[in-house]
């Protein structure tokens, strides 16, 4: 029974720390006690959601089932660690933005985190060099996906040995 209790609160611990990250309501895959699904030796994506209306924040969790520390660098689309991509012309095109101005930094993984990911298509950094309509997301109507780039060792940056994407999801009219 004590380790029943004890198992317990450490659900509890991981799902209040996930919450406080700032990711209340992210949708991710969550198991029986509502703590999110790491699938051993694997590193996935979890989006949660297939639709989204124009301008809604795109929530997603990157999940480290591996047994090692996973690297990446931030500056990508919002300045995320993800790289928003839109289907158009028959080929995945790229949506970076970011406009902080500064070099990329190393974000690393521990085995079994989930790292919460927000990307607003509303933000200044996709706005930049946008046409400016109040209002309006340059981030349209269409089919995407979230591209996630890492490697196994802390450098050499800026370099991705291994990449997963997301499910497909629309952005409505």
């Amino acid at each position: 029974m004590r380790g029943i209790r004890r198992g317990a609160r450490l659900v509890t611990v991981a799902l209040l720390g996930f919450l406080a990250a700032g990711v209340a309501g992210l949708p991710v895959a969550l198991g029986a006690c509502g703590e999110p699904v790491v699938v051993p030796g694997k590193v996935t994506l979890s989006l949660g959601v297939r639709s989204l209306g124009p301008g809604d924040l795109i929530r997603i969790a990157v999940v480290n089932g591996l047994r090692q520390t996973i690297y990446t660098e931030d500056m990508k689309s919002d300045c995320s660690i993800v790289l928003l991509e839109r289907y158009s012309g028959g080929a995945w095109q790229p949506l970076p933005g970011c406009a902080l101005g500064r070099a990329p930094r190393v974000v690393a993984i521990a085995p079994g985190q989930v790292r919460p990911v927000e990307i607003n298509p509303r933000s200044i950094h996709f706005l930049s060099g946008a046409p400016k309509e109040p209002g309006r997301s340059p981030i349209g109507a269409g089919t995407y996906r979230i591209r996630f780039g890492y490697r196994l060792a802390r450098g050499p940056e800026g370099e991705e040995t291994h990449v997963v994407h997301s499910e497909l999801f629309r952005v409505a009219p």
